[in-house]
């Protein structure tokens, strides 16, 4: 983002939503949505190159299409260098869903002249803005050839001089306005409509602005690091900007309550009454009460001690479809101590009343029960998630699963590592569609399923 300093009508109390945080996302944002792609290499292509990063706030992952949140869910949406790589057949849908989920926002975008110099291959736009209205040319109308990829070698080269020229002539290369209501905006044809006279003299007065600057031998020995220094100093305007300005709501927690995932995220799925459904940790079974409220699926409860709290045997006595075993799922068949209290059931767990469960290994569970495919299991096992997922993932039986739905517990000892390592595995036949870290993600599978037991 080159104008943070234009965002002034977020509110201490706003819940902020941020379209396409890429690699610096806003400090003030509380949940991120970003665009799912399987491909990695596409989505670096679209981060510009820079590696993913992992944010300290929630992130959802979308195909495209409707965003995945209730009318006016937002005050603030932030979308900072996404309208560029939206195609033509979405960019309308895409801006009526930034109007239908937040009533006002920050809009910006690199200008038709950033793009004559750094002509980027997955951007669908030249663009420009005049008088609160966006201007859209689509790029089609305009042939890239090794001029432009010259200028992209010059742009990217190991001198970074650009860097240096994009955050000195920001009004020029860039486009930023906040919006209140409707988005208005205009898909033209032609450069006489996308730049006229106005934007020259508008222009032409911005250059009249600047002076020369002395070229001392010690200024220009640092203009190498110009980039660097861009970037630390965008990241210093911020700090400074926002400073005594943050919201409560920063965090995963704070994130995954703000998109209200209890209500939305864990329940929403693509199910039916012919789905198979494994609940791992039923605990008090209100999860798997509103799943078969919702699709009516076959469900299958473990939970080491379904005694505890509402007797799930009895709870779902009615239904034949809602199978409860009173079993805990590690990486071994046995039995194992665990802690039981009124918050759950994890070895991990301390205090509480101490016992001994009976363990099933989970390939050999599934193949017990015929379970060749599993539509959507959900891992919620206060500790115990790491071993199950290892196990799972050395069986290929991580491979039957759709979706897996997971939270991850800082009960262990070096959680984040852990975590980190089941997250490099499932990557090889899954991806995110939404991460809360240690709050809640979910997994889909990609690959099709091994063989193996």
């Amino acid at each position: 983002m080159f104008f943070p300093e234009r965002l002034r009508s977020i509110r201490p109390t706003d819940k902020v939503l941020e379209v396409g945080p890429g690699s610096l996302a806003h400090p003030r944002a509380d949940v991120f949505l970003d665009r799912l792609f399987e491909d990695e290499a596409v989505a670096c292509a679209h981060r510009g190159g820079a590696p993913k990063v992992s944010y300290d706030r929630g992130v959802i992952y979308y195909p495209g299409g409707i965003f995945p949140f209730k009318d006016k869910a937002f005050d603030y949406l932030v979308c900072a260098h996404v309208l560029e790589h939206v195609p033509a057949q979405e960019l309308s849908l895409f801006l009526s869903e930034i109007e239908r989920v937040a009533g006002r926002g920050y809009l910006e975008f690199p200008s038709i002249f950033y793009e004559l110099i750094n002509h980027n291959p997955v951007h669908h736009w030249m663009m420009n803005c005049r008088q609160g209205t966006i201007y859209l040319m689509p790029k089609t109308a305009f042939k890239s050839n090794f001029v432009h990829k010259a200028f992209r070698e010059m742009f990217y080269g190991a001198d970074r001089y650009m860097y240096k020229a994009f955050g000195r002539y920001r009004e020029f290369f860039f486009c930023g306005f906040e919006w209140n209501g409707p988005i208005r905006y205009q898909v033209v044809e032609d450069y006489d409509q996308l730049v006229n006279q106005e934007d020259y003299e508008r222009l032409t007065e911005y250059f009249k602005t600047f002076r020369p600057r002395p070229r001392k031998p010690r200024l220009a020995a640092k203009a190498a690091e110009a980039g660097e220094l861009l970037k630390d100093g965008l990241a210093r305007m911020w700090r400074r900007l926002f400073k005594g300005k943050g919201h409560p709501n920063k965090g995963s927690l704070e994130s995954w309550q703000a998109c209200d995932g209890e209500a939305t995220l864990r329940l929403d799925y693509d199910l039916s009454p012919q789905s198979v459904v494994i609940d791992v940790g039923g605990r008090r079974g209100e999860w798997a009460r509103q799943m078969v409220q919702r699709y009516d699926p076959t469900v299958y409860i473990l939970a080491a001690a379904p005694e505890l709290g509402v007797d799930l045997s009895s709870k779902f006595s009615a239904n034949p479809k809602v199978k409860v075993f009173g079993l805990g799922l590690p990486d071994r068949d046995g039995t194992q101590p665990i802690a039981l209290d009124e918050d759950g059931t994890g070895p991990s767990r301390k205090g509480g009343r101490g016992r001994r469960v009976q363990t099933r290994e989970i390939a050999g569970f599934l193949a017990e029960h015929g379970l060749e495919s599993v539509d959507l299991i959900k891992i919620n096992v206060e500790g115990s998630e790491y071993q199950l997922l290892r196990r799972m993932i050395e069986t290929c039986a991580v491979a039957r699963c759709r979706d897996i739905q997971v939270r991850f517990h800082r009960l262990v000892p070096e959680a984040t590592q852990l975590r980190d390592e089941i997250r490099k595995l499932l990557a090889q036949t899954h991806y995110l569609t939404y991460d809360f870290p240690f709050i809640c993600e979910n997994w889909r599978r990609r690959a099709p399923a091994c063989s193996g037991s």
